[in-house]
């Protein structure tokens, strides 16, 4: 993934999300669903058909290559757990998630973003199923005070409040 940039990736992860809705995709449809005009669409294309993630040919269906497929794939998965990190975690509503994640995962490191989807990755498969820290961070989020058995935890947790 490191070869593609911000705009390329988001080029292909449209097309996987056309050709997974409508079975297929053509420059057009890329054009009207990102908003860029077609000279725009035809560039990235060229560009992602060169490096091996599509085959593309003018005026023809746009197709996925395996690589392509995995790329997007894998980036689409990465997306939907830093949405549901500031949904369920960080408490930003469902409706300003997709935009926010979209700007995360483009402009922070690839290791910080690696390490960010193991953490996420780890917390979704956790045996501990809602940590109270999670709660208690959600409640301050809200309300911007600590519960009362956060203040106890500073020295360390003995209280048993956040795990």
């Amino acid at each position: 993934m490191n070869d593609l940039t911000p705009a390329l990736m988001k080029y292909l992860k449209c097309i996987y999300q056309i050709i997974e809705v409508q079975g297929k995709v053509k420059a057009k449809d890329l054009s009207e669903k990102l908003h860029v005009g077609r000279s725009s669409v035809s560039e990235a294309l060229k560009l992602l058909d060169k490096k091996g993630y599509i085959e593309y040919q003018r005026y023809r269906q746009i197709k996925l290559t395996i690589l392509g497929i995995q790329t997007a794939d894998l980036q689409l998965k990465r997306h939907q757990i830093i949405c549901n990190f500031l949904k369920y975690v960080l408490a930003i509503s469902e409706d300003k998630t997709d935009e926010i994640a979209d700007n995360f995962e483009y402009t922070i490191p690839e290791i910080a973003i690696d390490r960010f989807v193991k953490f996420l990755n780890f917390m979704q498969i956790c045996s501990c199923e809602n940590p109270k820290w999670i709660k208690n961070m959600q409640e301050y989020a809200k309300t911007q005070k600590i519960t009362s058995k956060c203040g106890s935890c500073k020295g360390g947790c003995k209280s048993g409040c956040c795990c």
